[in-house]
């Protein structure tokens, strides 16, 4: 092991010059981000980081914050984001935001704070990010660079997230090039007011289409269910095989709901695709390992994790330049065309 002023000595360098190379501070050419990088693992440099905080300055810490991990998706994206922040010498500290528990969440992020980290990235699910108050939001941008990943939350903050509508007009268009007239909605709400039944009832309608009450199947929210989930869903998808009157299509806001809908569909005798169509949200890698191999569409979690470590470096640069930085990105969705969508039946 090795000190600072020895690995600047290794590399030819001023110790301010490695120290901000390391900590991703200023901007420095390929060659020497690469020296230094090279001449750190050679000799096993290890910065100290209760050395940092006790100086007062920031780390190479970015803190990424998940409100849920057991959805495959977002599983992926945290991976995604963890493994591109370590390409450009940043350390992801890694933490679970319990959705569920707004008052553990509220500890986490002052937990998070005392590190300082650089950057502070939210992978989140809902508009709503348990337990960040506008205190901690204040907190955090006081002291790190706030970024929200899958849905822009604050306008102040920065954001990358998927263009949904965008989605939304990819899988219609598909199904009705199908010819598919009737399409349903798997969800986790069976409320027609819920922000993604009302868009796919606009997307519909402006195709001269219409979304059907009784053709918005779900079962209760996570928590009030428990470890049922799959099993009601997977009755869901029975019972849906028994209606002589039902959509051609469905289109489920995620995978794990399309997967155990199609359990109950399927051991109920129904047929895929030649029975009924299913796309989901959420083009993870999961969908293409399901038994039925998923028509899926979003923003691959590779590109979301890319545009989001632009967006961090760029507001690293705003931030040393003492300017405001508020930029959201929003991404343009993909379809992943599998086997769990064909032509309409016939009549």
């Amino acid at each position: 092991m090795i000190g600072l002023k020895q690995l600047s000595r290794e590399c030819g360098l001023s110790t301010s010059t490695v120290s901000n190379v390391l900590s991703s501070r200023g901007r420095h050419s390929q060659a020497t981000r690469e020296r230094v990088f090279a001449m750190a693992k050679q000799y096993g440099y290890t910065p100290s980081r209760l050395a940092s905080s006790l100086c007062g300055k920031t780390s190479s810490t970015v803190a990424v914050l998940a409100t849920d991990i057991t959805h495959p998706y977002y599983a992926e994206v945290l991976d995604s984001v963890a493994r591109a922040l370590l390409k450009i010498g940043l350390e992801p500290m890694v933490g679970i935001a319990p959705w569920d528990n707004p008052e553990e969440a509220g500890k986490l992020y002052k937990s998070f704070l005392s590190w300082r980290p650089r950057g502070f990235l939210l992978i989140t699910f809902g508009e709503v990010i348990p337990g960040l108050t506008a205190e901690h939001v204040e907190q955090v941008q006081k002291n790190a660079v706030l970024i929200t990943i899958n849905r822009a939350v604050w306008k102040e903050c920065p954001a990358v997230y998927p263009d949904n509508r965008r989605s939304m007009e990819l899988v219609v268009d598909h199904l009705t090039a199908l010819n598919h007239r009737r399409i349903g909605f798997l969800n986790l709400s069976s409320r027609p007011e819920c922000y993604r039944t009302r868009l796919l009832n606009d997307v519909l309608t402006s195709r001269g289409l219409a979304l059907r009450t009784d053709d918005i199947l779900s079962r209760p929210l996570p928590e009030e269910i428990g470890e049922d989930a799959a099993g009601l869903w997977f009755d869901l998808g029975k019972e849906f095989a028994a209606r002589t009157d039902r959509p051609t299509a469905l289109i489920s806001r995620s995978e794990p709901l399309a997967n155990w809908f199609l359990g109950g569909f399927l051991s109920a005798g129904g047929r895929v695709p030649s029975d009924l169509s299913i796309i989901t949200h959420n083009n993870s890698r999961n969908a293409g390992m399901a038994s039925v191999p998923l028509t899926a569409v979003g923003v691959p979690t590779g590109r979301l994790a890319e545009q989001t470590i632009e967006l961090l470096q760029e507001a690293f640069s705003r931030r040393e330049a003492g300017e405001a930085f508020q930029k959201q990105v929003q991404l343009e969705p993909e379809l992943r065309v599998r086997m769990s969508t064909g032509p309409a039946r016939c009549p």
